[in-house]
């Protein structure tokens, strides 16, 4: 499931009620999974930061997949980030995935007086600190942005080498990385099919690398109605609003200052059940994802309208597409990528 970002006006306990509503909806419609993105010092939107929240939906919603998706490692220190993940892990019977990406909002960077500058090797070293963490004790490191001497945690995490580590991407560069250190590529809701196409080739390079094949997880951006028309009424003003954030928070990979219609093109599946089932096929063909998410709402959406949209996809598209995609894991509903 998509954990929502809420406009400011919505009081604390309003916007929790919602995320827990959707939630709840999502594994009632046949959804298996339920994900959570990080950002800091938002000043126009408000979001749960997810691993809080993620260990409040292990306990509401067992037998789920959780996720975050993703968590901004550069800005965090791996110990930290190795424990409460590992501990999260035993909470939801080992059925954590560890997304990470590198962060892009100097302004975050700022708030934790951290050199945006260092975000790669922080990131890098990171992703090595926690997996030695969860797989041995006595660790010890000497890097240039940490250094340990004879750490162990504990508990470790309920999966024996822990859980995946994930990866987004929007540069070449970074998807090269993903390929070299991660378990899959987190394709963003942003990315259009053009820029998948060129980051696809570094994924795979970087995966081969380490003698791979690599895997992808697909996200989209999902509005679904009785028809056409409809959907595109309930999304059009939502989707808009949160790609001019992007525009103003910097969001690197490709340009956002486009009409509706261009950004609609190989991003957004909206429309009736027939069209969205015709387009998500169409993904499946070219890209054999591992997993499927969407993101089904955005800041200033009525939760009636999103709940409905929920509600028909899995009704009348998820069976459509069986237990599971390429014989892999099923379909899942995530949060936002942002």
């Amino acid at each position: 499931m998509f954990v929502p970002v809420f406009t400011h006006n919505f009081s604390q306990g309003q916007a929790l009620r919602e995320v827990l509503e959707q939630a709840d909806c999502a594994k009632k419609s046949g959804f298996d999974s339920l994900w959570a993105a990080q950002h800091h010092v938002t000043d126009t939107e408000q979001m749960f930061q997810p691993l809080p929240l993620l260990a409040r939906f292990s306990g509401d919603f067992p037998g789920m997949t959780l996720g975050t998706s993703s968590l901004l490692l550069s800005l965090l220190n791996p110990v930290d980030v190795a424990e409460q993940v590992a501990n999260i892990d035993i909470l939801c019977g080992g059925k954590f995935i560890l997304g990470v990406s590198i962060g892009y909002r100097e302004k975050e960077f700022q708030a934790f007086n951290l050199p945006k500058k260092h975000r790669v090797g922080r990131l890098v070293e990171g992703v090595e600190i926690i997996r030695r963490l969860w797989t041995q004790d006595h660790v010890s490191f000497n890097g240039r942005h940490f250094n340990l001497d004879d750490v162990s945690i504990n508990p470790k995490p309920l999966q024996k080498t822990g859980p995946e580590i994930w990866m987004g991407a929007d540069t070449e560069p970074g998807a090269l990385r993903a390929g070299e250190i991660g378990d899959a590529w987190m394709i963003s809701p942003r990315q259009s099919m053009v820029h998948i196409r060129k980051l696809l080739a570094k994924y795979k390079e970087g995966a081969a690398k380490r003698g791979k094949k690599g895997k992808l997880l697909l996200m989209r951006e999902l509005h679904v109605a009785e028809t056409n028309e409809d959907a595109l009424n309930g999304a059009k003003p939502f989707l808009k609003r949160m790609y001019e954030t992007y525009m103003k928070w910097g969001q690197p990979g490709e340009k956002y200052d486009l009409s509706f219609e261009e950004l609609a093109e190989g991003r957004y599946i909206v429309g009736d059940p027939r069209t969205c089932i015709q387009e998500l096929h169409d993904y499946v063909k070219e890209l054999q994802p591992a997993h499927i998410s969407f993101r089904v709402t955005w800041p200033g959406m009525k939760h009636t309208s999103t709940m409905s949209s929920i509600r028909l996809f899995g009704k009348k598209i998820i069976p459509e597409f069986g237990e599971k995609v390429n014989g892999s894991q099923r379909r899942t509903y995530p949060a936002p990528l942002v």
